[in-house]
């Protein structure tokens, strides 16, 4: 009798170790595989949390419950691995920043909500923000699709005519002799360079891109790139208005929790990766920590625009600030819907024309010393 006890024990340790294993296996899995929770994910995730802990699930259980649910392998690793910080005792927070999965602004974000005890309101906002960022997103590929594949199958041709029927209009006209016109010796020189250091480029390109991804998250490369991206027009734009819409959206929901105003720029500084707002940030605090106006601290910087510091002023008067940020926020998302509307008006036109004269250009180019030939024969 005393064996079977013990062999059942033995078998009950193995089986908790086993299953203990395989969780810090999922684990290790999911600290390892980066970003990889798509953002229709996290709308499945944060609706799914909204409506468990509404109907008044508990939040380990809520957890455990989600990565049960078919959402897929990635969804279901990543729910288990929060689980299993929860029930040691770590804050959802603190669990979703160590897996490695959330973003800055997401886990600060549920930090606000358990501080004050709005977890329930964070998730919720989560939820909204996900959706429309997806919303957002694809309305964007929507516009950049077409021209996408216009611009693709353009430059292949233009790349066909460059490497194959450019050369066999050399051929014809090195046969005939004579001088060619200066814009069919330009396409001529294109070409040639095109066939010795087509491979050259493309291995160069790839040089290029991989030293991005190494140099990405430099201040150095943020600041310039930021800068590139706000001088072009339209993008600029757009980007400005997104970035100060999510910006807004991290003051209102951290003022009507209760922050004051010093910790909730604080805390917006960390969440923001645009570095022309985020540089600003610590500014600002600074200077309302130095007893200057808040509005007057905003208005330092170009980035922020005179009706954002209207507002911000009125808010400071009438002690509504919350109010205020939500109103800008709701100002930024329609002149960002407006500018993807303006720009997918825009660039579809603009790409066709440019395409057209460019391979215009290239036909004419190679055409024009035979018009000089058939005019040589009449005379």
């Amino acid at each position: 009798m005393g064996i079977v006890v013990k062999q059942n024990r033995s078998g009950a340790k193995l089986k908790r170790s086993s299953i203990l294993r395989s969780v810090k296996e999922i684990v290790g899995r999911v600290k390892r595989g980066g970003n990889g929770f798509s953002d229709e994910g996290k709308v499945d995730f944060y609706q799914y949390l909204t409506t468990l802990i509404g109907s008044g699930v508990r939040l380990p259980e809520a957890i455990l419950l989600y990565s049960s649910e078919p959402f897929g392998t990635k969804s279901n690793t990543i729910g288990l691995s929060l689980y299993q910080y929860l029930i040691k005792g770590f804050s959802l927070s603190e669990a979703m920043e160590k897996t490695g999965v959330f973003d800055t602004y997401e886990y600060y974000n549920v930090r606000i909500g358990e501080e004050v005890g709005k977890l329930y309101d964070v998730l919720k906002y989560l939820k909204s923000f996900f959706e429309i960022r997806v919303k957002q997103r694809r309305r964007i590929q929507g516009v950049l699709v077409y021209p996408s594949v216009v611009i693709s199958i353009s430059f292949g041709a233009v790349w066909f005519l460059l490497s194959y029927v450019v050369p066999l209009f050399v051929d014809v006209y090195n046969r005939f002799g004579g001088e060619l016109p200066a814009v069919t010796k330009l396409v001529i020189t294109v070409s040639d360079w095109v066939k010795s250091y087509f491979l050259i480029g493309i291995v160069m390109c790839s040089v290029v891109f991989f030293a991005i991804l190494r140099v990405k998250n430099r201040k150095w490369y943020k600041k310039y790139t930021a800068k590139v991206i706000l001088a072009t027009p339209i993008i600029g734009e757009l980007t400005r208005q997104l970035q100060m819409a999510r910006f807004c959206n991290c003051m209102q929901l951290m003022l009507r929790s209760g922050l004051p105003f010093v910790r909730a720029i604080d805390l917006s500084s960390k969440m923001i990766n645009f570095y022309p707002l985020q540089s600003t940030l610590a500014h600002i605090k600074a200077s309302v920590i130095n007893g200057e106006k808040i509005h007057a601290a905003f208005a330092v910087f170009e980035i922020f625009d005179k009706q954002m510091v209207t507002l911000i002023k009125v808010g400071e008067e009438t002690k509504k600030l919350d109010e205020m940020f939500v109103r800008l926020n709701n100002n930024y998302e329609e002149q960002a819907d407006h500018s993807i509307t303006v720009m997918n008006t825009l660039i579809e036109p603009f790409i066709i024309v440019f395409l057209g004269v460019v391979i215009g250009f290239i036909l004419v180019a190679m055409y024009m010393p035979l018009f000089n030939m058939g005019s040589q024969i009449v005379l």
